[in-house]
């Protein structure tokens, strides 16, 4: 069987549609149904059924996924210990999904990374929140992302949930939520916030559902906040502002030097925070291409070195 028969499979598992897969694969529906029958034919047994939506694996179907994407992947680590290839791995477009704030820290270091390490490569990372990101990779539509989860959150999202079976969490970096401010704001001065210092100022966030969970995590009740949906937005508005924004506090470490000169983040002393952990979300080894693994390996190491940073 050639391989990129077996590339027409995975295409198909990641779509789940054959019309979508065709498309995207540059081939006629007819095409690739027929060289799907093909396949079945040769191996034995049926490899995607139909459903509403368009179409899943079999029982047989996703060992055989499985089985296929090990193969691809050995065999892109041939091609990428030959360097025989470049071209291979340049069209690919690899799509990591972020968190909003972790994105804006840490997204040109893991592109510049793996730029060195994949030359002309393709890298998109995409912003969600930390709970779409979990849903699109078990959707198929991802398979790496970034986000901020609590051990509440990833028992609730994919631990009782058998449709997350497929994905693993790494925590890489505890946090907790701290209040971002200019840096010559009248709550700056201080080691840390208390909730009352919070009344009388406004606040301003990416979206209320981020701003709503920050709030919960610290167990008080925030005053209504504005929505500007992106987070260089909130961080500009911050700086030239009284206002206020409930951020993790490794927020600190990802400004860039000109941004610690005009925003700070400070902590905020309540009973009983709830402690959040930039979480690495993947598929199962054996469904990461060879370039996922390396950006995967690319954050493990960044947040490595941060942690190493904290120890000092």
């Amino acid at each position: 069987m050639r391989l990129e028969k077996l590339q027409y499979l995975l295409e198909i598992n990641r779509s789940h549609s054959i019309s979508a897969a065709a498309k995207n694969l540059n081939l006629k529906q007819t095409t690739l149904s027929f060289t799907i029958k093909t396949i079945e034919e040769e191996l034995g047994f049926t490899i995607f059924k139909r459903i509403p939506t368009g179409v899943t694996t079999t029982s047989e179907g996703k060992i055989l996924i499985g089985y296929v994407q090990e193969i691809i992947n050995k065999y892109e680590e041939l091609l990428w210990l030959g360097n025989e290839d470049e071209a291979f791995f340049s069209k690919r477009d690899i799509i990591v999904l972020s968190n909003e704030i972790i994105s804006s820290g840490i997204a040109v270091k893991i592109s510049n990374d793996y730029y060195q390490r994949v030359p002309g490569g393709s890298i998109q990372v995409k912003a969600f929140s930390s709970d779409r990101i979990c849903q699109l990779i078990s959707q198929d539509q991802a398979n790496v992302g970034l986000g901020y989860l609590s051990d509440n959150d990833i028992q609730r999202i994919v631990e009782s949930n058998p449709a997350y079976n497929n994905i693993q969490i790494e925590r890489l970096a505890g946090d907790y939520i701290g209040i971002l401010m200019s840096a010559d704001h009248p709550l700056a001065a201080g080691a840390f916030i208390v909730p009352e210092d919070i009344n009388g100022y406004g606040t301003i966030s990416v979206n209320k559902e981020s701003h709503d969970k920050a709030a919960g995590r610290l167990g008080i009740d925030a005053p209504h906040a504005s929505v500007v949906g992106d987070i260089e937005i909130v961080k500009k508005y911050i700086a030239q502002t009284e206002n206020l924004a409930f951020i993790p506090m490794r927020m600190a470490d990802m400004l860039c030097d000109f941004e610690k000169e005009h925003l700070v983040v400070k902590p905020v002393k309540v009973q009983q925070p709830e402690q959040i952990f930039i979480c690495l979300i993947h598929k199962d080894n054996q469904y990461l291409c060879y370039q996922e693994r390396l950006i995967c390996s690319e954050i493990r190491e960044f947040f490595k070195g941060q942690e190493r940073q904290d120890e000092i």
